[in-house]
């Protein structure tokens, strides 16, 4: 998250962080180390995670996010 947070102060360009997203609780902490988005995988696909428990956790975390029905 140093890195990350180091890069977006670095740049004025968007940063999406992209890699190592191994629960919700890692998109909160990219967001919050500046990142304007976040990609996540793996997690998807070997952990028992949806999106829409992604999107309910970064809302609960104050972070806004497009919850479609």
């Amino acid at each position: 998250m140093e890195t990350l947070e180091t890069l977006c102060e670095a740049v004025s360009i968007p940063v999406v962080a992209n890699g190592g997203c191994r629960s919700p609780d890692d998109m909160v902490a990219a967001i919050k180390a500046g990142a304007h988005a976040v990609a996540a995988s793996t997690m998807f696909l070997y952990d028992n995670v949806t999106p829409d428990a992604c999107k309910a956790h970064l809302e609960n975390a104050g972070i806004p996010v497009r919850i479609e029905a």
